[in-house]
């Protein structure tokens, strides 16, 4: 909890909805966790009234109260903090497409970059450009490039940009794997050639200027939290403070819900 409050002190000055509510005259979580009365720290250590037909927990995320909770009309707008532990991910967070194979979480984009841009989008994204250990594995790509033409051919994690005229991984590991489709292996310009995986030929790699635009495919490690999340423990947070998104707490719940996730639910 004390974590939690970190992260939003700094935050626009505004309550924020937990997974709290009245029902019929008890405080329940809305995940089913025990609610336990010691564990809430309510404003002025008074619990929210129970006799009322309505009432949705809210917290302070701000000084002096913060952290404390408050009751509220549940219509009301406020800030949202959707939490989730990092074993509900379906490992890879396959809501935005990313896929467990071979042991870790690939992704294939369809928008063409030059080779430093689609980089940039896979560290962006928590991981990095893909390369493949061994041929059995390289297969894998089969299931996410959708069609198998000249245009879908993907930028993968190889090249000469660190040491030209010597083919290296992204983390400048000699390669222990290669799938060249042609011999001798034509570097284009030193220092500035990269490798793309050819859906045409048997996913096998030809030689491009880094400069060029195509597809890439990206590489993480399991139970990385989704883009925008924030880690801590075994729990990926989304905290939404700007003003304009505030909702109402079953707008909240629901929005939360939609991404397999629930309100945040306190139980220090």
């Amino acid at each position: 909890m004390k974590w939690v409050m970190q992260q939003i002190v700094h935050l626009t000055r505004m309550n924020w909805w937990v997974g709290l509510r009245l029902k019929n005259h008890h405080w329940t979580w809305e995940d089913g966790t025990l609610y336990d009365r010691n564990l809430v720290h309510w404003e002025r250590n008074l619990e929210g009234n129970t006799g009322a037909a309505d009432g949705c927990g809210n917290m302070y995320g701000y000084p002096p109260n913060l952290g404390n909770l408050t009751v509220q009309n549940c219509n009301y707008g406020m800030g949202i903090i959707c939490k989730r532990s990092v074993d509900l991910l379906d490992f890879c967070d396959q809501i935005n497409d990313w896929h467990y194979l071979s042991g870790s979480c690939w992704k294939y984009f369809n928008q063409q970059m030059n080779w430093y841009d689609a980089r940039a989008t896979c560290q962006h994204n928590g991981g990095d450009l893909l390369v493949p250990p061994d041929y059995q594995s390289e297969q894998n790509l089969w299931e996410l490039i959708p069609c198998h033409t000249a245009e879908n051919r993907a930028w993968i994690g190889v090249s000469d940009t660190a040491r030209p005229g010597q083919w290296l991984s992204i983390n400048n590991n000699s390669l222990r794997f290669a799938h060249w489709n042609s011999f001798p292996i034509q570097i284009l310009q030193a220092g500035q050639t990269c490798a793309v995986a050819d859906p045409v030929n048997n996913l096998g790699w030809d030689t491009e200027l880094c400069t060029s635009s195509f597809t890439f495919v990206c590489n993480r490690t399991l139970g990385s939290c989704p883009n925008g999340w924030l880690s801590h423990g075994d729990r990926c947070y989304q905290v939404i403070d700007v003003p304009t998104s505030r909702k109402t707490y079953f707008d909240a719940l629901q929005y939360c819900s939609q991404r397999g996730t629930s309100l945040l639910v306190i139980n220090r």
